[in-house]
């Protein structure tokens, strides 16, 4: 049965600005939204992203906290969960999932069997200025206890799209203005307590 992700604007726009803020360190957050089954197969609209975690991407008893408070966000925004997570690596060459995406991921996964890891492709990074239409990620999923990257034309195919697809027009818009060095993560908030790290007024 097919799995299809549909990874809306405030998502988008808030993990990429996230990790072209952090552009030469790790950095990760939550992705919360739907989900729902019908005769097409599974569908997952992911609403937002919170950013977490940049540098170290944090230490296991943080990431639970931060985990924790994600979810009973989502539960008052309108009944949403944790649909997954993204991850963006230090290098720009390295597209594999690693130890702290793979243990996020898991932990996500728990409590949402559906769950992607969106892995964010910095090598394609510098394509964020001029709108490109392809998603600067990778959905992956987890199977047989491992997670890899989707494939649409599988057994089990796994899509995932930017819904609607105006997102990366409006991303080079908000890289040009530089916005993405207001974006504030659970990492910032912890250093200050006044920084909001839900973001939202970032794509007000």
């Amino acid at each position: 049965m097919r799995t299809t992700y549909e990874v809306a604007p405030e998502a988008y726009l808030k993990m990429v600005m996230h990790a072209k803020k952090h552009a030469h360190e790790e950095c990760n957050g939550l992705l919360i939204g739907t989900t729902s089954e019908g005769g097409d197969g599974h569908r997952v609209c992911v609403e937002d992203a919170v950013p977490l975690f940049h540098g170290t991407v944090g230490v296991a008893p943080m990431a639970e906290v931060a985990l924790a408070q994600v979810a009973q966000h989502a539960r008052k925004k309108k009944g949403m969960l944790v649909v997954g997570c993204y991850h963006a690596n230090e290098r720009a060459d390295d597209d594999t999932v690693g130890p702290r995406a793979k243990w996020l991921a898991d932990g996500v996964q728990r409590n949402a069997p559906k769950a992607c890891l969106l892995l964010l492709d910095n090598a394609r990074f510098h394509q964020a200025e001029t709108g490109t239409s392809v998603p600067l990620f990778h959905c992956h999923v987890k199977e047989g206890g491992k997670w890899k990257r989707g494939n649409p034309d599988g057994n089990q195919p796994v899509e995932a799209k930017l819904v609607p697809a105006t997102s990366p027009g409006v991303l080079a818009e908000y890289l040009k203005e530089k916005r993405h060095l207001q974006i504030v993560d659970f990492d910032d908030h912890l250093d200050d307590p006044s920084k909001d790290w839900l973001n939202p007024e970032i794509t007000a």
